[in-house]
C-alpha cells in the first residue's frame, strides 16, 4: 500500500473527553475510494506482484476457471460426519460455509451434517476471543464457546465415541440479541426470505427500515463508547 497509510495507535483511537467523532488516518475504505475503478488496483497498488488478484481479472466470469475449483460439485455421497463452520463477518467467504453445507445437504441425503456460524471474521473462530468486531461487542467470548461446547463434543464424539452427540442440525449466533441459536433446521423452519435494498429509489419500504437500523446502529455504537469511555474515567 502507499507508503502514507498508518495504522491507528490504540492512544489515537480513544475517544475524546466530549465523545467527539473519531477521527482515523487513511483508512481501507478511504483507499478504495481513492482507487477509483477496480481497475486501478494493479497500476496503483498490486503492481503485478499478487497472483491470484491477476488471475481473478483475467476471469470475471464462471468459466472453466472457477468451475474446476469449486468444490461444491463434489460433496456427493459423503459418509464421514461433516461440520461446516463460518463467520457472519467473513469479508473474504462467507458464501463458502453457507454453500458448502447446502450442498452436502442436497447431494449427500441422510449424511450427518452440522453448520456453525458465528460472529467472526475469516478464521475468527480461532483466532481470538470473538467478543468483538470492531466497536460491537458481542457480550460474550464466542470462539472459546465454540471450542469448547461445539467443536470438542463434536469431535469427541465422533472420533472417540464419546459423549451423546447431541448437537443441533445449526448453531448459529444471532447477533444484536448476541445469543446462541440452535436449530434443527437450516434455514429454520417457517422462515422465508426478503429482498433488501441500500436504496430507497428500489421504493422499497424494507429499504427504508433497513437504512434507518444501519443509521441508528451507528449511533448506538457510539453512545455506547461515549459511557463505556466515561465509566472508566470515572473508576
Amino acid at each position: 500500500m502507499d507508503s502514507d497509510v498508518r495504522v491507528p495507535s490504540p492512544r489515537a483511537l480513544r475517544l475524546s473527553r466530549r465523545c467527539a467523532p473519531l477521527r482515523f488516518p487513511k483508512t481501507a475504505i478511504a483507499i478504495t475510494l481513492e482507487m477509483g475503478p477496480l481497475a486501478n488496483a494493479n497500476e496503483k497498488y498490486f503492481k503485478n506482484d499478487v497472483a491470484f488478484w491477476n488471475d481473478m481479472m483475467k476471469h470475471p466470469d464462471y468459466d472453466e476457471f472457477w468451475q474446476s475449483r469449486d468444490l461444491r460439485r463434489h460433496l456427493k455421497n459423503i459418509k464421514p460426519a461433516v461440520m461446516t463452520v463460518g463467520g457472519w463477518f467473513d469479508a473474504e467467504d462467507l458464501f463458502g460455509a453457507l454453500k458448502t453445507y447446502k450442498s452436502v445437504e442436497q447431494n449427500s441425503p441422510g449424511s450427518q451434517n452440522m453448520l456453525v456460524m458465528g460472529p467472526w471474521f475469516h478464521g475468527g473462530w480461532s483466532r481470538g476471543d470473538g467478543d468483538h468486531l470492531g466497536f460491537v461487542n458481542f457480550n460474550s467470548k464466542t470462539s472459546p464457546f465454540y471450542q469448547e461446547h461445539i467443536e470438542l463434543p463434536f469431535f469427541e464424539y465422533w472420533l472417540k465415541g464419546k459423549g451423546d452427540g447431541k448437537l443441533p442440525e445449526a448453531y448459529v449466533f444471532e447477533t444484536g440479541a448476541n445469543v446462541w441459536r440452535r436449530e434443527d433446521s437450516w434455514p429454520p423452519k417457517g422462515v422465508s426470505g426478503k429482498d433488501a435494498f441500500t436504496s430507497t429509489k428500489a421504493g422499497s419500504s424494507a429499504s427504508t427500515r433497513l437504512l434507518r437500523m444501519a443509521s441508528t446502529s451507528t449511533s448506538a455504537i457510539r453512545r455506547n463508547r461515549c459511557r463505556t469511555s466515561t465509566a472508566r474515567r470515572l473508576a
